[in-house]
C-alpha cells in the first residue's frame, strides 16, 4: 500500500476488541528487526501513519461532506421536499378514495348524487388542508435541516420569510 506522498508502508490486518478488522502499520526494523536498510524510526512511522490517515479521510469522508454541503446550500431542496410531500398526500387520498369505493361496492351500496357531492366536498377540503400542512411541515423541516448542517444551532422554524 502506498502512502499519500508516495513511498510505501507495510500494514497488517488486526482485529480490535469487537472483532472488526483494521489496518495497522507493520513496525519492522525498529527494535533490531529484519530490515536495517529501511529507515523506520518512530517519527517516520508517525509521519506515514498521518499521511495515510489523511488519505483515508479524503477518500472516505470528503465525498459525504461535499454532498452535505451541496444539500445545505441547495436552492431547490425546499421546493423538492414540498413537491414530494404534496405528492405523498395526494397519493394517500387517492388510495383512500379507491378503498372507500371498494368497500361500498363490496357491500352493494351506492351513493346518491347528493351524497357523492358531499363526500367529494369533504374529501376535497381534507385533501387541501392535509396538502398545505404537509408542504409547510416539509418546508420548515428542510430549512431547519439545512441551517443545522450549516452550523446554526437554533434554526428558525416558524414564520419563515422569503421562502416560497
Amino acid at each position: 500500500m502506498s502512502g499519500f506522498f508516495g513511498g510505501s508502508a507495510e500494514y497488517l490486518w488486526n482485529p480490535d476488541a469487537a472483532g472488526r478488522q483494521f489496518l495497522q502499520p507493520k513496525l519492522k526494523g525498529l527494535f533490531g528487526g529484519d530490515d536495517a536498510s529501511t529507515s523506520n524510526t518512530a517519527n517516520d512511522m508517525f509521519a506515514q501513519l498521518t499521511r495515510d490517515q489523511w488519505q483515508s479521510y479524503v477518500t472516505n469522508y470528503v465525498p459525504y461532506e461535499n454532498d452535505l454541503i451541496k444539500y445545505a446550500t441547495s436552492t431547490t431542496a425546499v421546493g423538492d421536499a414540498m413537491k414530494s410531500a404534496s405528492a405523498d398526500v395526494n397519493s394517500a387520498f387517492d388510495n383512500s378514495t379507491a378503498a372507500t369505493q371498494r368497500r361500498l361496492a363490496g357491500l352493494g351500496l351506492t351513493l346518491s348524487p347528493d351524497e357523492q357531492a358531499a363526500s367529494t366536498r369533504s374529501t376535497g377540503l381534507a385533501r387541501s388542508l392535509a396538502d398545505v400542512n404537509a408542504q409547510n411541515t416539509a418546508r420548515d423541516a428542510t430549512v431547519a435541516r439545512q441551517q443545522s448542517i450549516l452550523g446554526n444551532p437554533t434554526p428558525r422554524i416558524g414564520g419563515l420569510s422569503g421562502v416560497s
